[in-house]
């Protein structure tokens, strides 16, 4: 005789339900790049228009990623939710590596596109690189307290390690804030010009 086992649709789809809600949720969060992009839903279309600070346009295609969600008949038998998470938390991490690298790709070539890219040509990462730096980007400030809205610096692990204990240095380095501040000065009157102008075509 044959016997048919039961199906239950309604758990089924909570449980790819619950699934999602992590994996969306590990994928914004596990990575730090990633979890500093803000994100929005697009219900139809392949295709986004991307604005620049400049004001230029740019249309980008979406690019899929994808991993694989996988579990044996073996693995059923003593499979525990604890167990089901870290499957989940490793297909995310996945993916979120595979968004991160296609991220700075498409900053690396923006970069290139917008004459602010610095190759150190395999020098150490120093304060006169960091200026370097500063001084190719748009910064823009507070309107009540005159403070600049710093960009995030994102680096290598590797290359942390080996700058972390001069920070602290190139701080106290009276000279070198000197510099910034002058830096800083002018980035504050390009962005002060900018919303001049920007106030009175509105």
């Amino acid at each position: 005789m044959l016997k048919m086992l039961p199906d239950f649709p309604k758990i089924k789809s909570e449980l790819h339900n619950l699934i999602n809600i992590r994996l969306r949720h590990r994928v914004r969060t596990g990575d730090p790049v990633i979890s500093m992009v803000r994100n929005a839903f697009q219900h139809e279309g392949d295709q986004m228009i991307l604005g620049t600070v400049e004001g230029k346009q740019r249309e980008l295609n979406y690019k899929e990623f994808k991993s694989v969600f996988r579990i044996s008949k073996e693995e059923i038998k003593s499979l525990t939710i604890e167990d089901v998470i870290k499957k989940i938390d490793s297909v995310a991490d996945e993916i979120a590596g595979h968004m991160a690298r296609m991220m700075f790709a498409t900053i690396d070539q923006a970069a290139k596109e917008g004459g602010t890219e610095i190759d150190g040509g395999g020098k150490p990462f120093t304060f006169e690189t960091f200026l370097e730096a500063i001084d190719k980007i748009r910064i823009d400030f507070d309107e009540k307290t005159g403070q600049p809205h710093m960009p995030s610096l994102v680096m290598h692990p590797n290359l942390y390690a080996k700058i972390k204990d001069k920070l602290q240095e190139w701080e106290r380095n009276e000279e070198y804030r000197k510099r910034f501040d002058k830096i800083m000065k002018r980035k504050y009157k390009e962005w002060y010009d900018r919303e001049s102008n920007r106030k009175l075509v509105e």
